[in-house]
């Protein structure tokens, strides 16, 4: 991966090795949508984003993130009081 993005892309790695995975939507000086990966080696990878392993990292990362992110809702019950 060079500081001008993914020049190539690979189709796949061994799903165990991946510590991070980047998303950058196209830019000015690059029209594509890269999928860049972190391995446990520290290397980092460009994933083919048409790929389907590149959409099954991409759907568990954001079911992982969804699940991270928990709304707190506080529920308040009214004192209803009578008279009699």
């Amino acid at each position: 991966v060079s500081s001008a993005g993914c020049v190539t892309t690979i189709k796949s790695v061994d799903p165990k090795n991946i510590v991070d995975v980047q998303v950058l939507k196209p830019r000015s000086y690059c029209s594509k949508l890269e999928v860049i990966v972190t391995l446990k080696s520290k290397s980092s990878k460009c994933l083919d984003p048409e790929s389907k392993f590149t959409k099954a990292v991409l759907q568990s990362m954001q079911k992982t993130r969804a699940k991270n992110t928990t709304i707190s809702k506080t529920t308040t019950t009214p004192v209803v009081t009578t008279s009699s």
